[in-house]
């Protein structure tokens, strides 16, 4: 953890000493996912072809904008739930193709369905926390282990997002030692109409989510009805990790005093909340 100590000016000096590491499930950058609400099968390819590595799915309709995709080249995730989930196999039971060869977070309610879908070959994850309650997370992880895809809001408040992510890496570790989660951050929907604030909130979001180990990141367009709003939630993410490569680097922060700081202050709260 981080010490403190003062100089003679009274300036607060955090001393780095390194904790645990928050390493991803695989080395490398986090993908970037786009976020597709509509059957039209023009804007799933332009995403993609856009530098998006994944889709995410809300709503029933957008399940079949994938029909005469290569599903196997991107990943999917799934947050219409049950019925989403349901659309899916379907559609893929259509096509000569291997379910095991497919990259998809299902987001299902039960664990019946769950095994349904391991039983037809998919690899999961099959259920997804959509908290950001870390010890209810935890709790959720003590049940599924591999099998939960954790998502995680990501902000403007830059160093809190990242020593949140970071910490509950660490934590699941702690909790299940050799564990490798699925940890995606989402860039929540601005609520005001300045698009120029939202988009350096978006930078600082994905900057902290990024640094703090997330898997994959989506950002809410700031309007669904135009290309340029879609394009730049896309570009942001290809511009952190193509022109500054936040990606290359496992756990950057590590060794950071005030991130450590931040991180052992989240962790010891959060473990002692989940074991009471």
């Amino acid at each position: 953890m981080a010490k403190l100590s003062m100089t003679s000016d009274r300036q607060i000096i955090y001393q780095s000493e390194a904790g645990p590491r928050a390493l991803r499930a695989s080395h490398g950058p986090w993908k970037i996912f786009s976020v597709l609400n509509s059957a039209d099968a023009e804007i799933a390819n332009a995403e993609l072809a856009g530098g998006a590595d994944g889709l995410v799915l809300t709503s029933v309709a957008s399940v079949e904008a994938l029909r005469d995709l290569p599903l196997h080249t991107f990943s999917i995730r799934n947050e219409v739930g049950d019925v989403g989930a349901r659309a899916l196999v379907e559609m893929i039971a259509r096509q000569p193709i291997d379910p095991a060869r497919l990259d998809i977070s299902f987001g299902v309610s039960t664990v019946t369905f769950a095994d349904e879908l391991a039983k037809l070959g998919f690899a999961g994850p099959f259920f997804e926390t959509r908290s950001d309650d870390l010890a209810q997370i935890l709790r959720i992880i003590s049940e599924y282990g591999t099998g939960v895809s954790v998502r995680l809001i990501a902000d403007h408040t830059m160093f809190a997002t990242l020593a949140k992510f970071r910490a509950i890496r660490i934590l699941a570790e702690r909790l299940l030692p050799g564990i490798a989660i699925n940890i995606h951050g989402e860039v929540a929907a601005p609520t005001g109409n300045d698009h120029e604030h939202y988009m350096l909130a978006c930078v600082a979001a994905c900057f902290g989510a990024g640094l703090g180990g997330a898997d994959s990141i989506s950002i809410l367009p700031f309007s669904s009805a135009g290309g340029f709003e879609r394009r730049m939630a896309r570009n942001i993410q290809n511009i952190l990790l193509k022109e500054s490569h936040l990606g290359e680097v496992s756990d950057a922060a590590a060794g950071a005093g005030y991130v450590e700081y931040l991180t052992r202050q989240i962790c010891d709260a959060t473990w002692e909340r989940f074991q009471a």
